[in-house]
């Protein structure tokens, strides 16, 4: 019986020390809203992007737009960016609620995008299918500047080191 009690005694007294040896203070990191929700965001051919909930699968929101879509969206600064197919349009969308928020005109003869957008700081660069890299300052929602390359941009560009290549 004495055995048992020592086991006990000793048991709780290394639950003791293990107890005082932790930490009161917490990671000052910020919380994760309340809110928030991932998504899977996928762009169709037919005019419609969707927002899946990656777990169960189930559609969190949808949204039709004017044209179809075939490059690949981009989640950047908490917000959805699409480029048009067939138009010179970069469409801002909530990611959380699927309403467009913001319709971005550049100058790209009408022809429209089949390559992803990419962003870097507060740029947003598209690849048009008219030639041109356009620059796109997410601050104003302004065409910086583009360069005419020397056909259609299909694939889209890359970044580093502040170098754009396609």
């Amino acid at each position: 019986m004495s055995q048992r009690w020592r086991q006990l005694l000793l048991s709780f007294l290394a639950s003791s020390v293990l107890l005082v040896a932790c930490k009161k203070e917490y990671s000052p990191d910020e919380t994760l809203p309340v809110s928030y929700s991932p998504n899977v965001i996928i762009s169709s051919n037919n005019q419609v992007v969707f927002a899946l909930n990656p777990t169960s699968g189930q559609k969190s929101w949808e949204v039709g737009l004017p044209c179809p879509v075939i490059a690949s969206p981009i989640v950047y600064n908490g917000s959805v960016f699409i480029a048009s197919s067939n138009r010179d349009t970069l469409y801002k969308i909530n990611s959380k609620t699927g309403k467009i928020t913001r319709k971005v005109t550049y100058s790209g003869a009408g022809v429209g995008a089949k390559a992803t957008p990419i962003a870097d700081g507060k740029i947003i660069y598209v690849a048009s299918m008219s030639g041109r890299l356009f620059a796109i300052d997410t601050s104003d929602y302004s065409t910086k500047w583009s360069f005419a390359a020397d056909g259609p941009l299909e694939a889209s560009p890359t970044i580093h080191n502040g170098t754009i290549y396609f």
